[in-house]
């Protein structure tokens, strides 16, 4: 997503509301400075001044513990954070680099340092309590103990900008930076290899406050309880560009890359092989309005729920972005329970789940779904969704092609009663359309099922669907856009509606369609599957002129097995579902058998292949 460099800024400091530092006072514990520790120069400067520290390892009680005392100074190094070096000992009970208690605000600046070994109860490296500095081009490294590793904020609107933390650790919570009722700005910064023995091995957010991080990286960041990366609660805050890569939330633990509690936005930002023992390998929320805009969640993964997203009666929103090859027990891509999620235009693509939900799973949650693509993702029960409770979620305008189901089971399982409208459902493996456990009554109109190599029935939900192949550009090669004589589009099908997620795909038309898309005539499409053994699905079309539509099944002998309608039919599509029985419910024997329909002086005919 981005890479970061250390970068040293100049004496000459832009953007600081006085016009010039007054005097610059150098340090050298060579003793060819000003003064040979850093202490002795914070105090004898001025309002204004720069205290310029020259390369090297600074040690002991003077250059330790630093505290600006209230004034507006620049402390920078004069070569870098790589060769100055505040070096604490790990000097217990307490010794950190600064203290800043006095108010100080941006204009108090430390610039250009490593602060390692730093030890405290809270900020190991600096400790900002009613305090706002800015704290730029520096390098934390093993600091620790309590809280807060790198940094601890109370009360503070501290800015921080291009800075490492790298290998800080605390026995309870923060590893990186903890923040107390503060709503620091955190840019350009990179989080590595941070761990907390309770919560938050890189980040905690807490009561109170909101926090604004833009171009972070938090990688490889462990914490024995929730929040591998971060965990916030009851701080929301704004996160945009932000990568969490590796994280990890130990034994019965949520939220391997983020844990939250509260509220939060989610801006293009990166989840990816983090991991998480219980919930929510990406990402763990609960009872709070979280909105995620164009992410991407990559290879996460649980034992438990919620490979890439676990929501907990909380109001998502997931917009854009997508989820690939995530895995978990049960929903590889999001799992809800509970709230009113909100999940629109996001590509699923290769997600895994060992039991339900390859993609979604949806327990007791009124979920809306909508312009979604499924594809390539895999479960026992709902390869790319499965639903489950009183509740059911709403799936509109959506495409699911080419998922993976355990055989007998379907791309939709459904034990609750979803709405499903214009979606595709189209070439599922070992599976068909959608299957529906005892009681489930869901809602289908104006979808599309085809080529589900279980069959294309829809819960006994036949009429105002269509079952012809919806010609897409390359399923294959994954493009899902349509051809232009789709009948998924709206021009071609009579409910003149977009049925799937995408429209023309600039194809062109198809080659080697049977029949028009939308027929001028009486017409029957394809039977699927076709041969069958259990039920076939058996497509038509009738024309707008009304009458009285006779279709019947013959035998190859020209007698009538079945008669399907003698009626005056509805103009439009329409379905039936043949399960090779005859006019006393008696099973017909394998052979080639014939749909015939009639309508006025119109005829069509298809054949059909029952196999026991």
């Amino acid at each position: 997503m981005f890479r970061l460099t250390m970068v040293l800024v100049s004496v000459c400091i832009l953007a600081v509301p006085f016009a010039a530092w007054s005097t610059t006072l150098y340090i050298d514990q060579g003793g060819g400075g000003d003064y040979t520790t850093i202490s002795e120069g914070i105090v004898a400067a001025s309002e204004g001044d720069t205290v310029l520290i020259a390369a090297g390892t600074y040690t002991g009680t003077l250059n330790t513990d630093l505290d600006f005392e209230g004034k507006s100074l620049l402390v920078i190094s004069e070569s870098g954070p790589e060769v100055t070096i505040i070096d604490c000992e790990y000097a217990g009970p307490s010794r950190r680099g600064f203290f800043f208690h006095s108010g100080e605000d941006t204009t108090s600046i430390v610039d250009g340092l490593t602060i390692t070994w730093g030890v405290a109860p809270s900020g190991g490296g600096i400790n900002c309590t009613g305090a706002s500095p800015l704290v730029r081009n520096c390098v934390f490294t093993h600091c620790g103990v309590g809280y807060g590793g790198g940094m601890y904020f109370n009360n503070s609107n501290a800015i921080v900008r291009n800075c490492r933390f790298e290998n800080n650790n605390v026995f309870v919570s923060g590893g990186a930076f903890f923040c107390d009722n503060a709503s620091p700005t955190v840019t350009d910064c990179v989080i590595d290899s941070c761990t907390a023995g309770f919560i938050a091995g890189g980040i905690l957010l807490d009561n109170g406050g909101s926090a604004i991080l833009r171009d972070v990286s938090i990688t490889n960041c462990f914490s024995k309880g929730d929040g591998g990366g971060l965990y916030c609660r009851d701080a929301p805050p704004y996160l945009e560009r932000v990568e969490f890569i590796g994280n990890m939330a130990d034994t019965l633990s949520k939220g391997g890359g983020m844990c939250m509690t509260c509220g939060a936005t989610l801006i293009d930002c990166l989840f990816q092989d983090n991991f998480a023992h219980d919930e929510g390998g990406g990402l763990w929320c609960t009872a709070a309005s979280v909105n995620i805009v164009d992410c991407t969640f990559s290879m996460n993964g649980t034992w438990g729920m919620g490979g890439a997203i676990h929501s907990y009666d909380a109001l998502l929103q997931v917009t854009g972005g997508q989820f690939e090859q995530n895995t978990a027990f049960i929903g590889a891509g999001i799992y809800c329970f509970g709230g009113t999620p909100e999940i629109a235009g996001v590509l699923f693509i290769e997600n895994e789940a060992c039991v339900m939900g390859g993609a979604i799973n949806c327990e007791e949650s009124m979920a809306s779904i909508d312009e979604c693509i499924f594809t390539g993702n895999t479960a026992i029960e709902g390869a790319a969704i499965a639903t489950y409770g009183i509740a059911g979620p709403s799936i509109t305008n959506s495409t699911l092609s080419g998922n993976i189901a355990e055989p007998g089971d379907a791309a939709i399982y459904a034990e609750s009663n979803p709405s499903i409208v214009n979606t595709i459902i189209a070439f599922t493996e070992n599976g068909g359309a959608i299957a529906c456990g005892s009681g489930a009554l869901p809602s289908i109109t104006h979808s599309c099922s085809f080529g589900n190599v279980s069959g294309d029935s829809l819960c006994g939900n036949y009429h105002d669907n269509a079952f012809q192949d919806p010609l897409f550009c390359d399923a294959a090669g994954g493009n899902l856009d349509l051809h232009d004589d789709s009948p998924c589009l709206p021009e071609n099908n009579v409910w003149t509606e977009l049925v799937g997620a995408l429209g023309a795909g600039g194809c062109g038309p198809s080659t080697g369609v049977d029949l028009p898309v939308v027929p001028e005539s009486l017409a029957l499409f394809a039977p699927s599957p076709n041969p069958f053994t259990a039920t076939t699905t058996i497509g038509y079309h009738v024309p707008a002129a009304m009458g009285k539509l006779e279709i019947a099944i013959y035998n190859v002998g020209g007698r009538v097995v079945r008669t399907v309608m003698s009626n005056v039919a509805n103009p439009g599509a329409h379905v039936f579902v043949w399960d090779g029985a005859d006019d006393a419910g008696e099973r017909v024997s394998s052979g080639v058998y014939f749909v015939r329909a009639s309508l006025g002086t119109e005829r069509a005919e298809s054949r059909i292949v029952l196999i026991k």
